[in-house]
């Protein structure tokens, strides 16, 4: 009678172990698919500020750029 119950309980325990790790399995997902959308869309957000810079330093420089021009059309010192 031993020998019997130390195989059930070995089976008992086997099958509790199994549906642990199932539902670990399934709930590790749902949180890993949330976590996914929260950094893709922090990354969204990251590429928008990027392209943001981006375009600000752009149009900084083409405005700086436009203004040394119209300084040296109006220049007429000469060549330095």
């Amino acid at each position: 009678m031993g020998v019997g119950t130390a195989f059930g309980l070995l089976l008992i325990l086997t099958l509790v172990i199994q549906g642990l790790g199932y539902s670990i399995m399934f709930a590790s997902r749902k949180v890993e698919e949330r976590a996914k959308r929260v950094s893709d869309k922090a990354a969204q957000l990251a590429r928008d500020k990027a392209l943001a810079a981006v375009v600000g330093v752009s149009a900084a420089i083409a405005r700086e750029d436009a203004q040394s021009v119209s300084r040296l059309k109006t220049d007429e010192s000469g060549p330095l």
